[in-house]
């Protein structure tokens, strides 16, 4: 399946919804998953409810592919290709835990060890893929100068 940042962004505003103000969400005024201080940043100036509640998916798309798709170099087939190395891989991994803990009798002082292992397992591959995705914090900086 060929993944492009249209479908991506109409997946995200799929399950982002419209338009919400509840007085206990943190993030405040969101409209399509963008709420109301990161649409400040992006236009630069300040705004009020009505120009949130007008936001559409063609006004959003382009910084939706600035500040998330481009970062993670999206359109980029290595990255994507690395991605799904990552999720086949840690979905076998995660089957061979769940039908081991499940079908096979683990002694209890073990089971402490079999989580640790998976959760080492776990955090090195996230730490790995951000690092690949994102660079070390050190050698990114002359990557982008490049």
């Amino acid at each position: 399946m060929k993944i492009n940042f249209d479908a991506a962004l109409e997946s995200v505003l799929h399950h982002e919804g419209g338009f919400v103000n509840h007085p206990k969400d943190p993030g405040g005024m969101t409209n399509l998953g963008v709420t109301k201080r990161v649409w400040e940043n992006w236009v630069g100036r300040e705004v009020d409810e009505a120009e949130m509640r007008a936001l559409t998916p063609k006004l959003i798309g382009p910084m939706y592919k600035q500040l998330y798709w481009d970062k993670i170099r999206g359109d980029d087939p290595l990255v994507r290709r690395f991605v799904y190395i990552f999720i086949a891989f840690w979905s076998v991994l995660s089957s061979l835990y769940i039908g081991f803990i499940t079908f096979v009798q683990i002694p209890e002082s073990n089971i402490r060890f079999a989580d640790t292992i998976l959760g080492f397992t776990l955090g090195t591959m996230v730490a790995g893929m951000f690092q690949f995705l994102l660079g070390s914090s050190l050698g990114s900086r002359s990557k982008d100068k490049k």
